[in-house]
């Protein structure tokens, strides 16, 4: 009798067991999965590191290649008309006015227009550039 309850002692403990074993594979492949995760995950957050970094040199780029323009048409006398020009279209953009509305009246190109909305816009170019990343 003794060995029979043994016996099944050591049967039921074979088949927990055989259940612990089972449910270990189990999270090792998951925790396996989980590791290539995030492995892609580091390798995705680190190309948008690059990407971050890459646009804000080409930003700094911009405002210095920008600045020395300016520089320029103050040394050439040509800046007081183009403020004229500049301000105006600032001002039509913050009070909502369209592109092609800001282009015909301010006598700018697209590019111009879509530069000035990235400077002086909501949420633009100018917040990014003082800190707000």
């Amino acid at each position: 009798m003794m060995d029979e309850i043994i016996i099944a002692l050591l049967v039921g403990m074979s088949i927990v067991l055989v259940s612990v074993l089972r449910s270990v594979r189990a999270v090792r492949r998951d925790q396996v999965e989980r590791d290539r995760q995030m492995a892609v995950i580091y390798e995705d957050s680190s190309a948008l590191s690059d990407c971050v970094s890459k646009i804000g040199r080409h930003l700094s780029d911009l405002e210095r290649q920008l600045q020395q323009v300016i520089d320029q048409q103050e040394r050439m006398g040509l800046r007081e008309g183009v403020d004229r020009e500049y301000d105006l279209a600032i001002r039509m953009l913050s009070s909502g006015e369209s592109m092609e509305r800001i282009m015909t009246e301010c006598g700018l190109v697209r590019s111009e227009v879509e530069l000035i909305q990235r400077l002086h816009g909501d949420g633009g170019v100018r917040s990014v550039v003082n800190g707000g990343l």
